[in-house]
């Protein structure tokens, strides 16, 4: 009979790095978009900055799930900070939340 704590230490160390997200640095970003894969990074901005008027304060692009997703952090004129995250190959908006 297998150990069971053992299986189970093996799939808990095994999830995080299945579902863990992987930061693309400039020069993949840059292939990506040469490629048609992603959208260049100043359409997504447009269409962030129609949703929540501000500052930029932060970007990332990253994989998760096979997937890439531009993270845009914006200050809103109150001080309010908004996390928004877009499928980067179509600016299909996945989430838009107040980060406090």
């Amino acid at each position: 009979m297998p150990n069971k704590f053992a299986l189970i230490v093996v799939l808990y160390v095994w999830r995080p790095a299945a579902w863990a997200g992987k930061d693309i640095d400039q020069d993949d970003a840059k292939a990506l978009r040469q490629q048609g894969v992603i959208l260049p990074l100043e359409q997504v901005l447009q269409t962030a900055q129609r949703l929540h008027l501000g500052r930029v304060i932060e970007v990332e692009l990253d994989k998760k799930r096979g997937r890439y997703i531009y993270e845009v952090e914006i200050a809103d004129s109150n001080g309010r900070i908004w996390e928004l995250k877009f499928d980067a190959s179509d600016a299909t908006l996945l989430s838009n939340e107040r980060d406090d």
